[in-house]
């Protein structure tokens, strides 16, 4: 258990395992990662949070090639508003 302040403009993004697990359709082992994750939010950090959701999906799927992912991806992001 732990506990977290969040100041007004802060973002926090939940994510299923799919989304770091995705593999390319050419079955390689090298996955999407959280690395992979952690650039695509900050590279959108200026953007609005639908945009930044959409863009960390659109990332997993376009590494997953044209195969279909293997499990789901799923993000769920909060931001705090300025009062």
């Amino acid at each position: 258990e732990d506990q977290l302040t969040l100041e007004p403009g802060d973002r926090v993004f939940l994510y299923t395992d799919g989304i770091i697990e995705a593999v390319p359709g050419d079955h390689s082992i090298d996955e999407f990662g959280v690395d992979r994750l952690i650039a695509v939010i900050e590279g959108r950090r200026n953007e609005t949070l639908e945009t930044c959701v959409k863009s960390v999906r659109e990332a997993a799927e376009s590494w997953c090639g044209t195969a279909e992912p293997n499990d789901d991806l799923s993000v769920l992001a909060l931001e705090v508003i300025p009062e």
